[in-house]
């Protein structure tokens, strides 16, 4: 996962979303990630802006800030993630990044397990079908995901 934070010459720290205030050894970050359902319409912080690749997705990213326990992601050792050069960084105003950044939070197909956030482009078809014939303002998002997949 592409993601924008600060760095240092030993850390790199992000903020999954919005109120989701990382501080660490001197920086921090908020607003989480732009182009995505969960950003906060802006990005702050201190430290030395830029881009990385995380070794996870922006799903498993964001139920961990919601998890409410102590937080495995937000934090990485530099040598763990891959600072993007200038034409390596996402457009996030593509559909592309739109779409394959998109999460739902389901509680499964019965809706009786505790709820988690999914990437919607990673979803079974029938789960697909479902949210968009449950969720009217989601028609065009799931009608567009499944169009492309099924390319």
């Amino acid at each position: 996962m592409k993601v924008i934070g600060a760095a240092n010459n030993k850390w790199f720290i992000a903020s999954a979303g919005w109120h989701d205030c990382v501080s660490f050894d001197g920086m921090m970050r908020d607003g989480g990630i732009p182009g995505t359902d969960q950003y906060a319409g802006y990005t702050r912080g201190s430290g030395k802006s830029c881009w990385a690749e995380i070794p996870i997705t922006f799903a498993d990213f964001y139920n961990d800030y919601l998890s409410g326990g102590e937080r495995k992601y937000g934090v990485w050792k530099i040598e763990d993630v891959r600072i993007l050069s200038q034409d390596e960084i996402p457009n996030i105003e593509s559909e592309e990044w739109i779409l394959k950044n998109a999460l739902w939070g389901t509680r499964g197909v019965n809706g009786e397990q505790p709820l988690k956030y999914i990437h919607l482009w990673d979803a079974e078809e029938d789960h697909l079908i479902k949210i968009r014939d449950e969720y009217p303002k989601m028609e065009e998002k799931v009608n567009r995901i499944l169009e492309l997949r099924n390319k």
